[in-house]
């Protein structure tokens, strides 16, 4: 403490007042900031910065006595040299002094209370601004969940619609066209579970993609219904022209009352329209008959027109009891209501191809 007494006796010390010397342990004290302080505090009256002191007047109280603190800093610890003139009544101004220094630095209650309400301030905002992007995140989901459903309802009608046309027709045999669809579920779209999507591996962006998906699982069902609707019970000029577009077809000739070679036309179980026709492949086979119909399905093959799918189904039935004797005549096949029949003079991959052929110019 000498260092400071002498430090005194520099701005004035007579040596008449006692001195009181205090220590104080400091935790991340610098030198500037202790000047901030002793601003705080009283009056800088000295400042030593190459021996870190600095000396104050410091008054403690408003009415009281004024303190002369001398101040030094060396690793850690606040060193305090003070003396104060007092009257007739002792009131013990530097310890009143020190003890104001020391809350002062130490103090760390004021620090807590001053940041506990920046604290509760951050919080409350983060919680506020989680709740509205949760609420708005929700918002939205739920607004998606009502859309999605708008297309699955509509998807759904599409379903039904397609189903009540394969009762009435084999839809199995075209590429893409499946015997039976399948309806989707509505998804609920209450708070709750639009809470559940939010936390799930599901959100807005998914719910809107799968909506577009729908869409065009829409537009797929419409374009099947459309080819069911051509393939059910349809018109023979209509089968005549796709049958026109076969690049292997030759001859096309219709049956009509006075040639009708296996008396199915018109007949209870028989169809209401039937075309046969050549191909170029057999166009040099001997094939007895003058004209398409004489040489029959022999020549080529033969659509056959029913007004219902069982009636098709039970031709098919019929012919596969012929398969595998000498009887056979080829290749059968229901699309529609229409029974797709190939010669047997055709080998496999021929009557495949064939039959694949007028499927497609069919169902165009």
């Amino acid at each position: 403490m000498e260092e400071l007494l002498n430090a005194l006796k520099e701005i004035g010390y007579s040596e008449n007042e006692k001195v009181e010397n205090k220590k104080i342990a400091v935790n991340k004290l610098t030198f500037t900031k202790l000047r901030d302080k002793l601003f705080i505090l009283g009056k800088i009256i000295y400042e030593d910065k190459s021996n870190q002191i600095y000396i104050a007047e410091i008054r403690p109280s408003k009415m009281g006595n004024t303190a002369v603190v001398a101040f030094k800093l060396s690793g850690g610890i606040l060193y305090l040299s003070g003396y104060s003139k007092e009257g007739l009544i002792e009131q013990h101004t530097v310890e009143k002094a020190f003890n104001k220094i020391e809350n002062e630095l130490l103090d760390t209650r004021k620090q807590r209370r001053s940041k506990k309400p920046f604290v509760i301030m951050a919080i409350a905002l983060i919680i506020v601004v989680a709740f509205v992007a949760s609420t708005v995140n929700i918002i939205g989901i739920i607004n998606a969940t009502d859309s999605y459903n708008s297309q699955v309802k509509k998807y759904n009608e599409t379903v039904k619609s397609y189903n009540e046309l394969s009762k009435k027709g084999v839809l199995a045999n075209i590429e893409n066209m499946p015997e039976k669809m399948e309806a989707l579920d509505i998804q609920n779209s209450d708070f709750f579970s639009a809470l559940g999507v939010m936390f799930s591996s599901n959100n807005k962006d998914k719910i809107e993609k799968d909506e577009s998906t729908i869409k065009n699982m829409i537009n797929d069902n419409k374009n099947a219904i459309a080819v069911a609707k051509k393939i059910i019970a349809p018109k023979q000029d209509f089968v005549y022209d796709r049958l026109k577009k076969v690049e292997a077809i030759k001859e096309i000739e219709a049956v009509t009352k006075d040639k009708n070679p296996d008396g199915l036309l018109g007949k209870q179980g028989g169809y209401y329209s039937c075309l046969y026709f050549s191909v170029d492949s057999l166009s040099k086979e001997e094939i007895s008959g003058d004209s398409v119909i004489d040489k029959g399905v022999d020549a080529g093959g033969a659509v056959e027109i029913y007004d219902n799918k069982e009636k098709a189904e039970e031709r098919c039935e019929y012919l596969s009891s012929f398969d595998g004797t000498v009887l056979t005549t080829g290749s059968y096949a229901v699309v529609g209501t229409m029974v797709i029949r190939t010669s047997y003079k055709l080998d496999d991959t021929a009557q495949y191809n064939l039959t694949d052929s007028i499927i497609k110019e069919i169902t165009k």
